[in-house]
């Protein structure tokens, strides 16, 4: 997750507040795992973005609903989607 946590980041510094996370590659996730997307998340909200995800796992979004992380990680079906749910602002993505 540090090389996530850098990416973030980095987007961020580069000015990009809105942030979609495909995560179709995650099978599992523990709680580190999910300690790490908490703060991200905040980091994100603090920044004044948003953070989106797409391509859960039935594993990985279990885990989220069960966790309550659910409601704070929007999820959609794909990066389109995504994209078209974040307000528009004028600015580029």
């Amino acid at each position: 997750m540090g090389a996530l946590r850098d990416s973030i980041s980095r987007l961020l510094k580069q000015g990009h507040k809105d942030i979609v996370l495909n995560l179709s590659g995650l099978q599992y996730l523990d709680s580190s795992g999910i300690g790490e997307l908490a703060r991200l998340y905040v980091t994100v909200v603090k920044q004044g973005g948003q953070m989106k995800v797409i391509g859960l796992s039935s594993k990985v979004e279990e885990i989220l609903k069960i966790t309550k992380l659910y409601q704070v990680f929007p999820e959609f079906p794909d990066e389109a989607a995504a994209l078209r749910s974040f307000p528009e602002t004028g600015e580029p993505k």
